[in-house]
């Protein structure tokens, strides 16, 4: 029932197409929310944060490189990458990705 009651956006006992695609959207982008925080959690240390050492780890210890993904992902310039940092960087990446997997017209 309460799922039911939930998904059905205008009360009317029913759930019709476009409320259908709502509540799927949104578990969708709950699923996609629960993936990147698996990845963050991953990478991340006891603190919550992917620290400046984490990058140099993941990336053998290039500076240049930790440098460059510091300064592009790390928005309020506090030297670490918060969760909300980690996202914006993860879904720029795949509207990245899109972009360039979309066939020529």
């Amino acid at each position: 029932g309460d799922l039911l009651t939930s998904m059905d956006g205008d009360g009317n006992g029913k759930i019709d197409y476009t409320e259908f695609i709502a509540a799927s959207m949104s578990q969708h982008v709950y699923l996609k929310e629960e993936l990147l925080h698996k990845a963050y959690d991953h990478f991340c240390d006891n603190n919550g944060i992917i620290t400046r050492e984490t990058i140099a780890a993941i990336v053998d210890g290039d500076s240049v490189l930790v440098d460059n993904i510091l300064r592009s992902v790390d928005s309020d310039e506090n030297g670490v990458i918060d969760f909300n940092e980690f996202k914006k960087m993860m879904c720029k990446s795949s509207s990245l990705l899109e972009t360039e997997l979309k066939p020529e017209e």
